[in-house]
């Protein structure tokens, strides 16, 4: 089954396929910068870009526990920022995480 990253509260599955992840992490860095803007609360405890961030992470979370056993993620770009977090994270956890490029 094929579902939107937005639609995969709820939802779980053996071996989930996060893919074009970093698309989607950009995106919601984006959504986090407008959500900064229009909170009343805004400036109080977050910069823009802290709460960007949090507001992209919360949204990653609930994408990477939807799986029972495996989570594969697929990145387009490995210069991505968040590519380079997860390939530092990948490197530092070796045992557990595994990396496989197809160029």
């Amino acid at each position: 089954r094929f579902i939107y990253y937005m639609s995969c509260r709820g939802l779980e599955g053996w071996t989930t396929f996060n893919l074009q992840f970093d698309k989607f992490w950009e995106a919601q860095i984006i959504e986090g910068e407008k959500a900064f803007e229009s909170d009343k609360n805004k400036g109080l405890l977050d910069d823009p870009e802290t709460y960007a961030n949090d507001y992209a992470a919360k949204w990653a979370l609930i994408a990477f526990t939807r799986s029972i056993d495996s989570t594969v993620i697929h990145l387009e770009k490995k210069d991505s920022l968040i590519a380079e977090k997860l390939i530092d994270l990948q490197r530092n956890f070796s045992e557990t995480i595994e990396l496989i490029e197809i160029d």
